[in-house]
């Protein structure tokens, strides 16, 4: 049942049903048995998606043990392992940690399985992603490139795999100046996510805001609201109403009716944002994007200018303490021509 749940991307459901599991597999074959290594995976990949990353890192790293343990260093289940914790530490925003785990489980696959495995190109779409993060996107697209191939070679032109390497592959393509191929990419990520996968799926939601980012990018405001909106709703439905990618889902939607010119409207998404991140241990970049909204959409909605500057003084300094100098410039330019704070 649990897989059902899963395939669904109904997350919050399969929960309960992988504790169980991995209750069983503990009592019946003992604390350090390959089974239940896979099954702390299992439940580390749910509280991965809802956004408990400090349990998902906690089961993960356990996982990992036990499979060197009983597997060794070089053999695909470790490097599965870890490129599971990977994923989480990149989630949690340690992005030159999550280079160093999925650069390990890159090099074990690549020697163990070959270098057109299926595997391999998931390791090199991982990390593609964090080098993405580090804007270092041509190192990325040339990783990216080799991962779609090995995945249409493996899986076939319509696979959901092949669909997440194509919609990496375009967004590192645009940001590189190549907008039409990322462009035309992302819609062809997006349709194959829905024919494969369901329109309610989260990774149709993944797509949609792919897709709105552009459409912001290009001015196209009230599109990229839909795409926005429509992707809301699939996290909501999938993740839960108090997850971090709501949370992204909601700061966009802020921005957008910001400039839209409906702040009641950005207010309302803003506050909720913020109030998620504040229920979260996640990563400060993001709550520092929601709190610079909410500041935003306060003042333009003659809301509190007090907390409005609170809101945006508290985005400057997170900015300032992570060296972000483009977000820095951006908040102390507003602060200086919004509400007269230098």
């Amino acid at each position: 049942l649990a897989s059902v749940e899963l395939s669904a991307g109904a997350y919050a459901e399969a929960k309960p049903l992988l504790e169980q599991s991995l209750a069983i597999r503990e009592r019946a074959l003992g604390p350090d048995h390959p089974l239940v290594a896979a099954a702390l995976s299992n439940l580390a990949n749910v509280h991965h998606r809802i956004g408990a990353l400090t349990e998902a890192k906690a089961l993960l790293e356990r996982a990992v043990a036990i499979t060197e343990h009983a597997v060794g260093p070089d053999h695909p289940d470790f490097a599965a392992s870890l490129n599971n914790l990977a994923l989480v530490h990149y989630s949690a925003g340690e992005t030159e940690r999550a280079i160093e785990l999925q650069t390990r489980a890159l090099a074990v696959e690549e020697t163990v399985l070959g270098s057109d495995h299926p595997a391999v190109a998931t390791s090199l779409s991982n990390l593609a992603a964090m080098y993405s993060v580090l804007r270092r996107y041509e190192q990325a697209a040339g990783l990216l490139e080799r991962a779609l191939v090995i995945k249409q070679r493996a899986l076939g032109a319509e696979h959901p795999e092949v669909a997440k390497s194509m919609a990496n592959l375009a967004s590192a393509r645009y940001e590189t100046g190549m907008r039409a191929a990322g462009i035309e990419l992302h819609e062809r990520a997006l349709a194959i996510r829905e024919k494969t996968l369901g329109p309610w799926h989260i990774d149709v939601a993944d797509s949609l805001v792919n897709l709105a980012g552009i459409r912001r990018d290009t001015g196209r405001y009230v599109e990229a609201e839909a795409l926005e909106t429509r992707a809301l709703a699939i996290r909501e439905k999938s993740l839960g109403p108090e997850h971090l990618d709501v949370a992204q889902s909601l700061v966009a939607l802020a921005n957008v009716r910001l400039t839209l010119a409906r702040p009641a409207e950005a207010l309302a998404v803003a506050e909720r944002a913020v109030a998620i991140h504040r229920a979260h241990d996640g990563v400060p970049e993001p709550e520092l994007t929601a709190r610079f909204a909410l500041a935003r959409a306060l003042v333009a909605a003659g809301g509190d200018r007090d907390r409005a500057i609170e809101q945006a003084r508290a985005a400057r300094d997170g900015y300032r303490a992570a060296a972000a100098q483009q977000e820095l410039t951006a908040v102390e330019a507003w602060l200086a021509t919004a509400v007269g704070d230098p």
